[in-house]
């Protein structure tokens, strides 16, 4: 039985509208690969985030110390992150 001709030209055109947007991720994770470490690190406050921690005491009326770890997942799937340390005592 032979195909309808409507439904193979969709078949094709739906297989390479896949083939080229895998080429394009591709050409995207190799462009990013090139990148130096200062330039991703320039780039990472693009980066979707992963996980933001905080220590637990930060809720407290107390002052001190907090420690934040926040975490950006890169294009290439790589964990990019970042630790800070807040000064709830305000000593500057």
């Amino acid at each position: 039985m032979p195909r309808d001709p409507r439904k193979h030209q969709k078949a094709l055109m739906k297989k390479r509208s896949k083939q080229k947007a895998a080429g394009q991720r591709k050409s995207h994770q190799q462009a990013f690969t090139s990148l130096s470490s200062q330039a991703i690190i320039r780039r990472a406050r693009t980066f979707p985030l992963f996980e933001c921690w905080i220590s637990g005491t930060w809720q407290q009326d107390e002052p001190g110390l907090v420690e934040i770890l926040l975490a950006r997942r890169q294009p290439d799937g790589d964990i990019c992150y970042g630790v800070y340390l807040v000064d709830k005592y305000c000593l500057g």
